[in-house]
Parts: C-alpha cells; structure tokens; sequence
C-alpha cells in the first residue's frame, strides 16, 4: 500500500534510465497507481523552481508525443488509466503534476496566482525539448485543461491540437462561493473538500476518497487566484488551434452551461460533444462513456 510518500527529489534527472530502480518510494508511486514506466522508456524528475515541479515522461519518445496535465486538487496518478490507453495507442505521453498538487512543491491546493501552472506547463515543454521530445497534442482535464489552453496561446509553437475535458471557467456554484470569499474573516482560510460522484464508476468514486495524493481542502488563496485568471482569460484572444471539447450534463463541479458559452467565444472553431450521462471525471468514467470519449479522440489527434 502505497502512503503518499514524497519521491526523492536530489536524486531524479530526466535523463536517468530506470529512476525506480533506486527509489523505493517512486517504485511504490508507479505501481499504486499503475503507471506505464517502461523500463527503456519511462523518466522523471524535478523542473527547479520555486516551487519544484514533478515531470513524468511515458512510452518512446519518438512517438508523437501529448501533454497531459489534471485538475485542481488532482495529479498525474488519478489519470493513469488515460496514459495507460495513450501509450498503449502509440503515443508518448509527457505529464506534470502542477504546483501544489502529487509529488509537486508548493502548499497542497493553495496558489498564488494561476501563471504559477502555465508557467510549469511551459517549462516542462522546454525540458521536453532537451529530451528531443515536442508534444503536438494536448489532453487537459479541468483545471488542466484551461492552463494548457492558456499556455498553447502565449505560445503558439507548443500544442498544435487541443482536447478539453470539462474544462473550467467557473467552477459550480460558483457566484454563491465567490460572494462567501468577500466576506469571510482572515482566519477563515480554508474549507474542507466534499468528495462528489464524479463519475459513474463506483471503483473510481470509492478510490478517489482514499488516494493519498488527492487534496483535501480548497484554499480561498486559490479562489481569489481564480478571479483573477477568469480576468485574464476574458482578455485572451480568440484561440484559433483545434480543439475537441467534452463535457457532461451531469458535472456538478463546474458550471457547464456558463463555461460552455465562454469557451464557444474564446475558440475560433470548437467541436463541442456534450455527454449526456457524463459527470466531471470525464476520463475516469463507466465503460460506456470512456469508451466513446477514447473513440472520439483517437479521431481527432489523427
């Protein structure tokens, strides 16, 4: 059973063949969370920085190669089935887990301000480059889904193709919390997360609870953040790259319908598929809708 151990960061470069070789924790990391480490192929290591940030590199790096980066209080183990079907497809696969989030630096959940994750997403780009690795694609979930995009707009050599998984711009519920923000006291500064049914597979639901690596507590340090990107996001100009979009009807974790008519006005031309069934862990979700959403993708990265 693997414990949330930190994985040791003055040992890890991103050139080194078989980190886990030598390190117990990152070994029980990848096995817990059944990461695909390929023993020729599979790198780690930290991007410096004030807050260090884990980068994780998946199946032959001559492959064409995808980003993949998660949602807020998530990391790069609670999308390992996604990976997994991603190398086995043919792809290398290049993930970060963001700051304050897994095996990354900084206050789990807690952020100054949101450049801090388009700031990660950029460096690991760079760092990818030295390994003559440059991902076309990218796959974001929530939260990771938006900064990718950002991050692809302030540079338009970084991702040719985008797929969004209810990705956020306001999250639900979302002007009743923001009114609370204003009016809580200096001390009150955090509040404890509610584990939902995000998707409708109950192994997911029951696992989630019990990952060590999930956040669990949201941090008004990252809803005052929030406020000010939507600004920031507002003030972006039409993203004029390919992008696929799912979302649910079901999400009760962002406010579809409003994020939904935000994205169709920052987007040149979005192919939107809207899911029925589907709730906020779109890539973890029951055999039906997962099965349709790899379907879906596969034609659109080709």
């Amino acid at each position: 059973m693997y414990d949330g151990s930190s994985v040791a960061q003055g040992d890890l470069s991103l050139t080194k063949p078989r980190p886990q070789a030598d390190d117990s924790a990152l070994k029980a990391y990848l096995q817990f969370y059944q990461l695909p480490a390929d023993e020729m192929f599979y790198r780690c290591g930290y991007i410096p920085g004030k807050h260090p940030v884990f980068m994780q590199v998946f199946g032959a790096h001559s492959n064409p190669a995808v980003f993949v980066v998660h949602g807020y209080l998530d990391h790069t183990g609670g999308l390992s089935k996604l990976i997994n079907w991603l190398v086995n497809a043919g792809y290398c696969v290049i993930t970060i887990d963001l700051p304050g989030h897994g095996q990354s630096g900084g206050h789990r959940g807690a952020i100054q301000t949101f450049q801090e994750y388009v700031k990660a997403v950029q460096h690991a780009a760079i760092c990818a480059a030295e390994l003559n690795i440059h991902p076309e694609y990218g796959l974001g979930h929530s939260t990771g889904a938006s900064i990718l995009m950002q991050a692809a707009q302030s540079d338009r050599n970084l991702l040719n193709q985008l797929v969004l998984a209810a990705p956020l711009y306001f999250p639900f519920n979302y002007k009743a919390a923001r009114r609370a923000l204003h009016v809580l006291p200096e001390w009150h500064s955090r509040q404890k997360r509610r584990f939902k049914k995000n998707s409708g597979d109950r192994a997911y639901n029951k696992f989630i609870k019990q990952d060590p690596l999930q956040g669990r507590w949201i941090y008004n340090s990252w809803l005052k953040a929030l406020e000010v990107w939507q600004g920031e996001m507002e003030a972006m100009p039409v993203f004029k790259g390919d992008v696929l979009i799912f979302q649910g009807l079901k999400d009760t974790t962002v406010d579809w319908k409003t994020n939904m008519h935000f994205f169709r006005r920052k987007i040149e031309k979005p192919d939107i598929i809207l899911l029925q069934h589907g709730r906020h862990q779109l890539f973890n979700e029951s055999s039906p809708i997962e099965d349709y959403i790899k379907e879906q993708t596969i034609l659109f990265l080709k």
